[in-house]
């Protein structure tokens, strides 16, 4: 079986209902995008930071998703606060950081004797991994994925805002394959001042991957393809959060594990993030936290 290391915050989410009410829930890169690496046949491990007692909640939920855990520890467990004020319009805050991933975790799921076939690098804010973990990728043979979406974003406390890493271009460097949104690769443009093709070529990546939601998406290819994808309509969204991970897990699985071209592998990625949003894949109630976790 293929296994897959997805380095990433573990998350304690609270979605802000309309009346106000908060759900927590367990959120993150290796919850989403490791269910669905499961789904796809393939083994998966979130290397994260998770605080004791109470803050260590997610952890029960990633072991009922059958995603194993290689933590680190933490005081406190990242912490997002979620609002909804329109259909489609998500307003994020960030409310508790874990310390930066570090390589210590990771190492031996690359140094095994059956190591991991994939580090899938899932950041949900800027100070999200530790330099000393890409250093480490630098020194190993591992083919590594990037959603770029956390190098892009604040790690300061409040509202999640638009802020590049310092890390970007050393986890760009790495990455074989890379997905961003519009709103991201903007960000990425107006950093780096390039466009989707000379990203590619200026970082050597085989794919870029750039999702536009309900309006489907686009591969960029080395050769200088740009393949277009449909997005599957749902009849009734019911939980957007995870789309993107199940899209890329998915994805990936069948470009890398399955041999599928790139239009099959966006057709499932489709089908399959379509199920996570109209609540067909992992429910709220698969990810409702057991115990509560104090703000």
């Amino acid at each position: 079986m293929a296994r897959v290391a997805l380095v990433g915050s573990a998350t304690i989410d609270e979605q802000v209902g309309s009346g106000g009410g908060i759900l927590l829930q367990a959120g993150g890169v290796g919850i989403y995008g490791g269910s669905a690496f499961r789904r796809e046949g393939v083994a998966a491990t979130a290397v994260c930071n998770l605080g004791d007692g109470e803050e260590g909640a997610p952890r029960e939920i990633l072991r009922r998703s059958g995603v194993a855990v290689a933590a680190g520890p933490a005081e406190r467990t990242t912490r997002f606060r979620n609002r909804y004020p329109s259909p489609g319009v998500r307003v994020q805050e960030l409310r508790a950081i874990a310390p930066p991933i570090r390589a210590e975790p990771l190492a031996p799921l690359l140094d095994a004797p059956d190591p991991v076939d994939l580090v899938h690098l899932g950041p949900l804010h800027g100070a999200d991994l530790d330099a000393g973990l890409l250093r480490l990728l630098e020194d190993r043979a591992a083919l590594v994925t990037l959603d770029a979406q956390g190098l892009l974003r604040t790690s300061d406390l409040g509202r999640v805002r638009e802020r590049p890493s310092p890390l970007l271009v050393a986890a760009l460097r790495r990455a074989r394959i890379v997905k961003v949104d519009p709103a991201e690769f903007e960000t990425i443009r107006r950093h780096l001042g390039t466009d989707e093709p000379a990203l590619i070529d200026r970082f050597d990546l085989d794919e870029l991957v750039v999702t536009r939601g309900v309006a489907g998406g686009s591969v960029f290819t080395r050769t200088g393809e740009e393949i277009p994808y449909p997005a599957v309509p749902v009849e009734r969204t019911v939980d957007e959060t995870g789309a993107g991970d199940c899209f890329f897990a998915t994805y990936l699985s069948a470009r890398i594990f399955g041999g599928r071209t790139i239009e099959e592998s966006c057709r499932r990625a489709a089908e399959r993030a379509a199920r996570q949003v109209a609540g067909e894949a992992l429910r709220r109630e698969d990810l409702r936290l057991p115990l509560s976790p104090s703000g």
